[in-house]
């Protein structure tokens, strides 16, 4: 499982990224914040198990290892460097607040997305000849009792043990167990 760098196997999101971004986008060390995919193997310490051929495409690769870590790669608006962050829910004392003004906020609107869900399954463990994966599943009672949705979320991973998709998807459960305010706006910065 995981790809082999010369004579080491790797297995965590953050060490497959960076080595997918350095030899198959011929970027460098400096290109990327090394720090942001040290925390996420130290963070997210899932085994993923990738599969590559030459038709894959390192962008779709880098979705699932998106999906199966629940983080998302950026650009530093700064630096340019690619960066890697882990979603987290919001810490209710942080006061943080972001500085939008007419000259840089457009076509601005609040909308509430209701997106719980009764269940929350993960894949893992998929056999690449079949095409079969097992799956672990979380219940979100809490959505039971508020609106009665019977659908699931359904998460497609690279995650190669059962223990690393339960814990996934005992991180997404409270992500689909409250409606969320959306902001949606077009931005020039």
């Amino acid at each position: 499982t995981g790809i082999k760098d010369g004579a080491t196997w790797l297995h965590r999101g953050g060490e497959i990224s960076k080595y997918l971004l350095l030899n198959y986008l011929a970027l460098t060390d400096q290109d990327l914040v090394l720090t942001d995919f040290a925390l996420l193997d130290a963070v997210r310490n899932f085994t993923l198990g990738i599969y590559i051929d030459r038709a894959s495409r390192v962008g779709e690769i880098l979705s699932m290892i998106e999906k199966s870590c629940h983080c998302f790669f950026s650009t530093d608006r700064e630096t340019g460097k690619i960066r890697v962050r882990i979603y987290q829910e919001p810490n209710p004392a942080d006061t943080g607040k972001a500085v939008l003004n007419s000259d840089n906020l457009f076509d601005f609107s609040v909308e509430t997305e209701d997106n719980l869900a009764y269940e929350v399954n993960v894949s893992y463990a998929k056999d690449q000849d079949s095409g079969e994966s097992r799956q672990v599943s979380r219940v979100n009672l809490q959505s039971v009792y508020i609106n009665d949705n019977e659908e699931g979320i359904n998460v497609e991973t690279y995650l190669v043990y059962k223990a690393d998709a339960a814990a996934l998807a005992d991180i997404l459960i409270p992500f689909h167990s409250k409606p969320r305010l959306v902001v949606k706006s077009e931005t020039h910065i």
